[in-house]
């Protein structure tokens, strides 16, 4: 017997490379956006990593508790007996709009949460309970969010009539985050959280960051911010939010991809949404007269179609070869690790808060 198997025999949790590592991605969780997935995982058909920790960040309004709701359908979808629990501290969510997305809520369950204290708590205490099954039900869990939890100490205060501000909550967050990535990634318990974002006072250019200190910032797997606009429909009656997706921070695809995606008010997510975009970026389709054709495998295809029909028939436009298609070219330019990589040119970008549009400074470098 090597060395190595000794030590990983004798030494609990010592794994050899060929074993597999905690932190390896097997599985994912679907965001319910095609183009989202591609931007998060750099594939199309993947999304969320089932093992680590997650945030959406943006202002109020943005749809980030949505893009909850959406991940909680697709792991009901992929797990038949996986449960959720979400720890709520804004007091939104409630079962009139789980009904109307067609959540399960005989395996849906709430906890209204206060403070970081009872938030660190309770989900470790729920992920050494399923330590103690006989068979593993997957679970989710949720919080929304991170912005509105309160501490111990400023309850306290508040009580006391004591209005010194609170230095606490931010070391609370960076110990809570410490335990609970190791503590969920161990279990294969994956955790969705939302966050505000800010102003960052005295910035030279106008910018955001997430609240509540670095704790999210460098215990999260993948960061991203939203931004929003308006969507209309043809008689100019909003119907729902633009979404403008941006990669602050991934383990799996390159920093600040970008997507677009829609948040229909009545349909939620729209599966479709985005990949246009990206499609007429990488010359995966062309415009031919008036309307446009598919480029499949580097030849055009002879059936052209009107724009129009693409978003409102998706299905007919992108077809599985066409989806998988897309899918190589994502995951060719999306994640990191490939030979694309090395030479390109590094940018410094930064968020404009009102538009959510990116500028960008170039120097030469390595990625």
């Amino acid at each position: 017997m090597s060395l190595l198997k000794t030590l990983s025999k004798e030494i609990e949790g010592l794994t050899i490379g060929t074993d597999g590592f905690l932190a390896d991605v097997k599985e994912y969780i679907d965001t319910g956006s095609y183009a989202l997935n591609a931007a998060v995982s750099g594939s199309i058909f993947q999304g969320i990593h089932r093992n680590r920790i997650t945030a959406f960040a943006g202002e109020e309004g943005v749809g980030k508790t949505f893009f909850l709701i959406e991940s909680v359908l697709a792991f009901q979808k992929l797990y038949p007996t996986g449960i959720v629990v979400v720890f709520d501290s804004e007091n939104a969510i409630d079962t009139d709009m789980l009904k109307k997305r067609g959540v399960d809520l005989t395996r849906f369950a709430k906890y209204d949460v206060l403070t970081v204290e009872e938030m660190r708590t309770k989900i470790m205490n729920i992920a050494k309970l399923c330590d103690a099954q006989t068979e593993k039900t997957p679970i989710l869990i949720l919080l929304d969010s991170l912005g509105n939890l309160s501490t111990n100490k400023e309850i306290n205060d508040i009580v006391s009539g004591d209005d010194k501000r609170d230095m606490t909550r931010s070391q609370l967050l960076k110990g809570a985050f410490r335990v609970l990535t190791l503590g969920l990634g161990k279990r294969g318990i994956p955790m969705l959280v939302t966050n505000h974002v800010y102003d960052v006072v005295g910035s030279y250019i106008p910018e955001k960051i997430m609240g509540g200190g670095s704790g999210l910032k460098y215990a999260g797997s993948n960061i991203i911010f939203l931004f929003k606009t308006k969507a209309k429909d043809e008689e100019k009656v909003v119907t729902g939010i633009k979404i403008r997706c941006v990669i602050k921070k991934s383990r799996s695809t390159k920093l600040d991809t970008t997507v677009h995606v829609i948040l229909d008010f009545n349909k939620g997510l729209k599966r479709y949404s985005g990949l246009f975009e990206i499609c007429e970026n990488a010359g995966l389709i062309v415009k031919d007269g008036n309307r446009w054709v598919r480029v499949i495998n580097g030849v055009k295809d002879e059936t052209k179609f009107w724009e129009k029909d693409i978003h409102t028939e998706p299905e007919s436009f992108f077809t599985e070869p066409f989806l998988k298609n897309i899918d190589e070219w994502t995951q060719a330019n999306f994640k990191l690790g490939n030979e694309l990589d090395v030479e390109n040119e590094l940018e410094d970008e930064t968020i404009d808060t009102k538009t959510g549009e990116v500028t960008s400074t170039k120097k030469k470098g390595k990625k």
